[in-house]
């Protein structure tokens, strides 16, 4: 069973309850009005009649129309009946409040123009039972002005209600189809995307297959390879010899170039200390020759 026939199901079975008890309810008093003796016979005895064939024509209304598109529309049309013969044949305005569970009704179908229908018969049915009452009972004129006033505003209320709701309904139905949409787009998106992945798996196993030739060719060219690189790696062994040797010969050749510069370096000193003893020799030579040159003048004055 849908969600759809379910929620029906579930409006049926409160419409048949609620039906049930609002004309069960009139009925139960307008039987109990048989009783009254002081009551209108001409009055009381039709309103009991047509309460009682209301009554039995509610649940074969039931049975026969249930299911079809009509189904609230004759179920509540009998409430409305009933509802007209209770407060147009009897003077109690108490009786009107009968229009609240009827109304209540339109909102679990949530029907607009149900609703709308059902407004307007009980507004112009208390408009009449209320004249009728103001006009012939004249103590209990406030109670049918209130009767009126109660039974409009409870109607015209509901009716806004049940707009509101149908509408907010319509505008989550129209984001559900909306969303419901996009999702059948993804999701005719996503299958196009798992044609094309499939596609391009068998194109990589085809190319897998090229790829294993490829690298088993591969494999022998870096066997190939391998052994090249040994080799090289031998001659960078024996390369690395003839660097060491001659790093060694560098080392030596650095060794006896530091003794050289020492060497020099000591010829230098010895050289600069001939230097300074042959300026001394000098010295002395000219300090001899003043002295052999005034011994001469001393001489030549004796």
């Amino acid at each position: 069973m849908s969600i759809k026939e379910r929620q029906q199901k579930e409006k049926n079975r409160i419409t048949l309850i609620l039906g049930t008890i609002i004309i069960g309810y009139s009925t139960i008093l307008a039987l109990l009005g048989l009783v009254d003796r002081t009551a209108d016979m001409s009055v009381v005895i039709p309103r009991a009649i047509a309460c009682v064939i209301i009554f039995i024509a509610f649940f074969i209304c039931h049975f026969k129309f249930k299911g079809t598109s009509i189904d609230s529309y004759v179920r509540i049309g009998c409430m409305l009946l009933d509802y007209a013969v209770t407060i147009l044949t009897q003077r109690h305005t108490y009786m009107y409040a009968l229009v609240f569970p009827i109304m209540l009704i339109t909102i679990v179908y949530m029907d607009v123009k149900l609703t709308q229908i059902v407004m307007g018969i009980s507004i112009l049915l208390n408009l009449i039972a209320g004249v009728k009452n103001f006009m012939a009972y004249p103590d209990i004129q406030d109670q049918c002005f209130m009767q009126v006033v109660y039974t409009i505003v409870f109607c015209v209320s509901t009716y806004i209600v049940v707009k509101a709701l149908a509408k907010h309904t319509d505008e989550s139905h129209d984001e559900i189809v909306r969303q419901m949409d996009s999702q059948r787009i993804i999701a005719e998106q996503i299958k196009s995307n798992s044609e094309e992945l499939i596609n391009n798996l068998d194109e990589v196993k085809e190319k897998a297959g090229y790829l294993t030739e490829s690298m088993d060719g591969t494999k022998n060219s870096v066997g190939e390879i391998a052994e090249s690189v040994k080799c090289t790696a031998e001659a960078i062994e024996t390369q690395t010899e003839k660097t060491n040797d001659i790093q060694v010969n560098i080392d030596n050749a650095e060794k006896q170039t530091n003794e050289m510069k020492e060497s020099a370096e000591q010829s230098k000193k010895a050289i600069m200390e001939g230097v300074d003893l042959i300026l001394s020799l000098r010295d002395k030579a000219t300090k001899t020759s003043e002295v052999t040159r005034q011994t001469k003048d001393n001489t030549a004055e004796l």
